[in-house]
């Protein structure tokens, strides 16, 4: 088998094998459903209502939607009882970041200490920012924020920040010095979620109604209580070859110079934590080294002057791992989170011991 590096500069493409048997199965589910709703629209208008109701479009979005059980999150409010530390950021922070080693570790000497992995799959500081008041109100001891070149660079993705703002509008507390962080289009966002805008969702909930509840999300446990599935997650040689080639991959970007919305936010959600007395640390996320190695000087010394700009304490992470701990060029594996968590406990345990974080 070829090793990671003479596959380098090499053009691989990925194949997703699916059966034939399973092509065949959902042809004939999605014929059926359709024939069922023209039948339902032609013969009894009343059918097609009932048949959406059965599907329990509200139910799905409950139990599946991260923003809602992340909201439901920050209504308990742990911080009141407890010294929680939260963790945000992206998919790479879920990966990362595996609470039950860190709370492990630091629960040794200080037993009140429980860390929360907040993670969001494809999360940006300008969608964090519409949370900011909430993550507030949920009372952390300490923040720690770890991002990417990414996070800073990437746009909105709007069916992801739909999401974030429909979905729990009513229970949304966007601050007023937030708003021009956003454009009018994004502000329009900001209104109640219709009975109408559900539809994107029915074939989701038709799906689900045969899958069955996902459960409830316990974030001092895993990214999306998701153990089982980190500890399948496997290295994949081909992916990161692709992806560290790539020179327009997302996690690569060009940083500049320029003060950007993007960068303002991550500014904005770090001074707004600390004016509020949370603490909050930043880290430079781990990379795979062949990753890393595609960051240009330029782009380096460029999102460095911005972390600095936050006036956070921030520490470097992304070359902490070797190259066997990820499972693409930016996910790690489960035994990467191990070899990370001992860090990250070490680091709260300082903060405590600096007085940073006010333990109780």
């Amino acid at each position: 088998m070829p090793k990671i590096e003479d596959l380098l500069n090499k053009t691989v493409r990925e194949e997703t094998d699916v059966t034939k048997g399973s092509i065949s199965l959902s042809i004939t589910v999605y014929i059926v459903i359709i024939c069922s709703v023209i039948i339902s629209v032609i013969l009894c208008p009343s059918l097609l209502l009932g048949f959406y109701c059965v599907t329990n479009v509200d139910g799905y979005l409950q139990d599946t939607k991260q923003i809602i059980n992340l909201y439901d999150f920050y209504d308990q409010k742990v911080g009141e009882n407890e010294t929680a530390v939260f963790f945000l950021g992206s998919s790479i922070v879920g990966w990362s970041m595996y609470p039950t080693e860190i709370n492990r570790i630091v629960k040794m000497d200080y037993p009140n200490i429980t860390t929360y992995n907040l993670a969001e799959s494809g999360d940006l500081p300008i969608e964090r920012a519409l949370e900011i008041q909430k993550i507030i109100d949920a009372k952390p001891s300490l923040v720690i924020y770890g991002i990417t070149y990414r996070s800073v660079m990437d746009k909105i993705d709007y069916g992801r920040f739909f999401d974030r703002t429909k979905l729990v509008y009513p229970r949304l507390d966007i601050r007023n010095d937030s708003l021009p962080l956003y454009n009018a289009e994004e502000k329009m966002y900001f209104t109640p979620f219709n009975e109408f805008e559900k539809k994107r969702y029915l074939k989701s909930a038709i799906d689900y109604k045969f899958a069955g509840s996902s459960g409830s999300v316990n974030y001092s446990f895993d990214y999306l209580g998701g153990e089982q599935s980190r500890k399948l997650a496997v290295k994949n040689d081909q992916k990161i070859i692709t992806q560290v080639n790539d020179p327009n991959f997302i996690f690569r970007p060009v940083v500049t110079n320029e003060s950007t919305r993007y960068k303002d936010a991550l500014i904005y959600n770090v001074k707004t934590l600390q004016d509020a007395g949370v603490p909050v640390i930043i880290i430079n996320m781990p990379l795979h080294p062949l990753l890393s190695e595609r960051i240009t000087d330029e782009s380096r010394a460029n999102y460095y002057d911005l972390l600095n700009e936050t006036g956070a304490v921030w520490y470097d992470f992304e070359h902490c791992l070797d190259e066997d701990s990820f499972s693409d060029s930016h996910h790690v594996i489960h035994i990467g989170a191990l070899k990370l968590a001992p860090r990250i406990a070490d680091l709260i345990i300082e903060q405590v011991e600096k007085d940073v974080i006010h333990y109780t």
